[in-house]
Order: C-alpha cells, then structure tokens, then sequence
C-alpha cells in the first residue's frame, strides 16, 4: 500500500475509534456489526434488538425478510407486533439473540 494510503486508512480507521468512543461516553449505541449479504439472509427468522434514538431504548424484533435490493429486512416487533422496514446497516442493532426454549418460555409465563 502507498504512504499516503495508509496514512489515511489510518486516520479514518482513528477518526471511527474517536466516534465510537464519544458515542460511549454519552451512553448511545454505536452503529451494529457491518452486514454482509450472507449475514444479512442469515438474520430471517431470527431475533434482534433495535435501538430507537426517539426513545432512548433497545426493542427486540423478528426478522421476517431481507431484500436484496433495498438492502432492508423487514422486522416485527415481539412488544406490540408492529412491522417495519429496516436498514440494520444503518442502524444500531445487535444479534442475533437466541431463541427462548420451550422450557424459559414456561418458567416466563408462570412468572407473568
């Protein structure tokens, strides 16, 4: 690679650091984990959590979709059943999380 080159992969790769870094001060999320196409198809049927900057909060949604074109999958909300398109590359995500097993989905319902 070319001096100048890696200087400036350098200063960018520092430049993210620096952001990330006030991002966790003030207590927001960073963007989620960079998202290759089969990762991305990975994702259907599986649970994530979005971060909504409008409400300060982490909600856990289904992946129902993704569209290859778009880039977007499209997500329910487990809270309130609420579906969207998302761009998770875009966004502050995290997961995939693990499914809940027949026998913590028992001990959460007898819990209430």
């Amino acid at each position: 690679m070319h001096m100048c080159m890696h200087m400036f992969v350098a200063a960018a790769a520092a430049g993210r650091e620096k952001k990330a870094a006030e991002k966790r001060a003030q207590g927001q999320p960073e963007k989620g984990p960079s998202l290759t196409k089969s990762r991305a198809k990975e994702l259907v049927g599986r649970l994530v959590e979005v971060y909504w900057d409008g409400e300060d909060a982490w909600y856990k949604a289904e992946v129902l979709r993704f569209d290859e074109a778009s880039r977007a999958h499209t997500l329910r909300y487990t809270a309130d059943g609420y579906e969207c398109e998302e761009k998770l590359s875009d966004s502050s995500w995290r997961g995939p999380l693990p499914r809940p097993t027949a026998r913590t989905a028992a001990k959460r319902s007898r819990e209430g």
